[in-house]
């Protein structure tokens, strides 16, 4: 969230968007979201650990 722009691949990986926080934000509120059905992963964070995640774990997702 601390980025200028994040890039995503929207439902597919055959294109990119770029979006910044506050539209990640808006995108949140937008789909019904909050801190207890919603997190961002730092992906940088998970690097500096070493990996070990899973593809997916890195996405900023809707929990289940």
């Amino acid at each position: 969230m601390d980025a200028k722009f994040t890039s995503f691949h929207p439902m597919d990986n055959t294109g990119s968007t770029a979006i910044n926080a506050d539209g990640i934000t808006k995108l949140k509120e937008l789909a019904g979201r909050d801190e207890t059905n919603y997190e961002v992963l730092d992906l940088t964070k998970m690097a500096e650990d070493g990996g070990g995640a899973t593809a997916d774990a890195g996405a900023a997702k809707p929990k289940p």
